[in-house]
């Protein structure tokens, strides 16, 4: 269904902001043709609407009990640090390196994390195992990947064929190092060194490959959006 996001906007998911105290607020089903960023249908209301899956109408997203886990990750990290430079402007230090603390607490929590499924996606790798492999993943057409030496190849059931092919030439041993992750919100990437060796025929081949990975916080947990390897030559 499509509902109003009243006067506040989770990053990336709605078009617009209503000014607090600008229009009476709707509370009512309207029509189901309303489209994300439209206006309110109910007279009076000029609150913009977003999509909330299930149910039917129109209603308006003003409790927490509206908002998904995104998002309330996403607005708790945006108001601790709007206090944040709220308590530095007023010169209170005292609240603002308790501020500074809890948004340092949620940040390691997710670098923790996503370094957890990093380690997952390496662990599926290394071990070629497709199924295991495909719980790091989102299971969205969103996604994609981005072999060495290869183009980009999208969609959940391209991506794992690409790695199933992959799995098949034999066994290689992956090790990830200079490991490094940057997470904001819901949204992190990691970049690393993967250093692979392999026996063909007999030899011991190795290879180096930079990779970035990007994850991103999906119905609670990290999952992995994009995997880029481009192969360090010479």
């Amino acid at each position: 269904i499509w509902s109003c996001v009243g006067n506040k906007m989770s990053l990336g998911f709605a078009t617009g902001v209503l000014q607090a105290g600008s229009r009476p607020r709707c509370g009512s089903l309207n029509s189901r043709s309303a489209r994300c960023g439209t206006i309110c249908r109910t007279p009076g209301c000029a609150t913009p609407m977003r999509k909330v899956r299930g149910g039917r109408g129109v209603r308006r997203a003003g409790t927490e009990g509206w908002l998904s886990e995104e998002e309330r990750k996403e607005k708790q990290l945006m108001e601790l640090e709007s206090q944040l430079e709220a308590a530095v402007q007023l010169e209170r230090y005292t609240d603002a390196a308790r501020l500074r603390d809890e948004i340092k607490a949620l940040h390691d929590d997710a670098v923790v994390a996503v370094l957890s499924a990093n380690f997952a996606f390496y662990t599926a790798f290394e071990r070629r195992d497709i199924l295991e492999m495909q719980k790091v993943w989102f299971r969205g057409d969103e996604i994609s990947v981005i072999h060495p030496l290869h183009g980009v190849t999208t969609g959940l059931r391209e991506v794992m064929a690409s790695w199933n092919k992959i799995f098949q030439v034999g066994e290689v041993k992956v090790t990830a190092t200079d490991v490094r992750v940057v997470a904001r919100g819901c949204t992190a990437f990691v970049t690393c060194t993967e250093k692979l060796s392999a026996l063909r025929d007999g030899d011991d081949r190795e290879g180096i490959v930079i990779a970035t990975n990007i994850f991103q916080y999906r119905n609670g947990e990290w999952l992995m959006l994009h995997h880029h390897g481009s192969p360090v030559l010479g």
